[in-house]
């Protein structure tokens, strides 16, 4: 029987249940901040905690807000790491939003936490630095063992599976689409691969894309696009303007993006409940665009 896929977004999860509803769990993280920040976080209450949050194009796996009896607010922004390497900069943009957080007066404090397993913090990224916390995944599930058996036993698994090399599965978020798309692609012959199996963006290979470029599909938004980045070797200015009427053209910054138009699926795709024909039209989609982009850059 095939084991149950854990991933990033169940242990957020996890953790947001423990920091809500775990007297054990919070008491130790506060003495852990403490000790490694020399903050007296002792007098400080949960206010309210989720995941997910999304400041622009940057997310806070699990943002966590305290509040002392003096009224001093302490913003906690998490980030959880299983096996997935950094994203470029991931550690630096989560300074970014500890700053903006004090400066627009959101929070009196605020720190960024690395919530990972012990090997991880081994590994020497220079994005690990960035954080101000690093609190080891077997210490949360220690703590959860003492009042929050069903949370305390997930972490436990997902230490277990990771220490004897086991698969965990997607991080978590929209397998449904990531599978569909995998086995459809396989399925086809196509020379596109997945290459994440993470969140709601699907990130695609594929010879034709250089570097610079990137196929992607979003999947809560229904978008299949061509991201060409500063380091495309050639100025966008040189990009082509004139498309085929189910492609269009959008800047974003420093960033060009070609969208495939029209792209129609089910309320249900963007809740990870794909028909097949949802994974027909998103495959559909990306094909078109790496065609387009394979014969233009056949004949540029």
């Amino acid at each position: 029987m095939r084991e149950a896929e854990i991933g990033e977004a169940d242990v957020q999860r996890a953790l947001v249940t423990l920091l809500l509803e775990s007297n054990s769990v919070r008491e130790g993280l506060r003495a852990h901040c403490g000790a490694h920040l020399q903050l007296g976080l002792q007098g400080h209450a949960l206010k309210h905690a989720t995941r997910s949050v999304f400041e622009g194009r940057s997310e806070t796996d699990v943002l966590a807000d305290w509040v002392s009896e003096s009224g001093h607010r302490l913003r906690m922004l998490i980030e959880v790491k299983l096996e997935a390497n950094f994203m470029k900069l991931q550690g630096t943009r989560y300074r970014e939003r500890v700053r903006t957080a004090m400066e627009r007066g959101a929070a009196d404090t605020a720190l960024c936490m690395l919530v990972a397993p012990t090997a991880y913090f081994k590994s020497g990224n220079v994005e690990l630095h960035q954080f101000d916390v690093k609190l080891p995944l077997e210490d949360l599930a220690r703590w959860a063992r003492a009042d929050m058996r069903a949370e305390a036993a997930l972490l436990d698994e997902t230490l277990s599976r990771i220490a004897a090399g086991r698969t965990l599965g997607a991080k978590g978020l929209y397998r449904g689409i990531h599978d569909g798309l995998a086995r459809h692609f396989s399925a086809s012959g196509s020379e596109l691969r997945i290459t994440n199996r993470a969140t709601d963006w699907v990130f695609v290979a594929h010879p034709s894309l250089v570097k610079g470029v990137r196929g992607r599909y979003r999947i809560l938004s229904a978008i299949a696009e061509l991201r060409i980045s500063r380091y495309f070797a050639l100025s966008h200015d040189r990009l082509p303007t004139l498309l085929p009427a189910n492609i269009g053209r959008v800047s974003a910054g420093s960033e060009t993006l070609f969208r495939r138009r029209n792209l129609v699926v089910s309320a249900d795709a963007r809740q990870d409940s794909p028909t097949p024909g949802d994974i027909e039209a998103g495959a559909r989609a990306l094909s078109e665009l790496i065609e387009w982009w394979s014969i233009r850059a056949a004949t540029s």
